[in-house]
């Protein structure tokens, strides 16, 4: 007996399309770039968070000042970089994971706002 037989879709629908389609765009763009130095922390605020994780990564928490910008994503970019080292690659893998979650859960949102607008449309035209 399979375990995951009940856990899996029978077939995939839209959403697992939308899914795959948003993969694969953000997935070809991110290897085009990856050999780019359009990637690369040179500038703004990408070589601000760029350096702050990297002084994290050192072991280097704080500075003594009140945070200038978002906290969050520099610790993570110092995770990635005690990890993976200073490569950008990896933090572009993880946001590429995110936006696909996010086109999936926009879609079932869109999906699920636009059927209940037609369901209260077709009550109304019954009245």
């Amino acid at each position: 007996m399979n375990p995951l037989r009940g856990a899996l879709p029978q077939s995939l629908g839209p959403a697992h399309y939308l899914a795959a389609a948003v993969l694969l765009i953000r997935l070809v763009v991110l290897m085009r770039l990856s050999g780019s130095e359009a990637v690369l922390p040179t500038s703004g605020d990408m070589q601000f968070y760029d350096q702050w994780a990297q002084r994290i990564a050192r072991g280097e928490w704080t500075d003594g000042h009140a945070f200038y910008g978002l906290p969050l994503y520099p610790y993570l970019l110092a995770l990635f970089y005690s990890a993976f080292g200073p490569n950008p690659f990896p933090p572009l893998l993880l946001q590429l994971c995110l936006d696909t979650a996010t086109a999936m859960i926009l879609y079932k949102l869109a999906v699920q706002v636009f059927r209940e607008a037609n369901g209260a449309a077709s009550r109304r035209a019954q009245v």
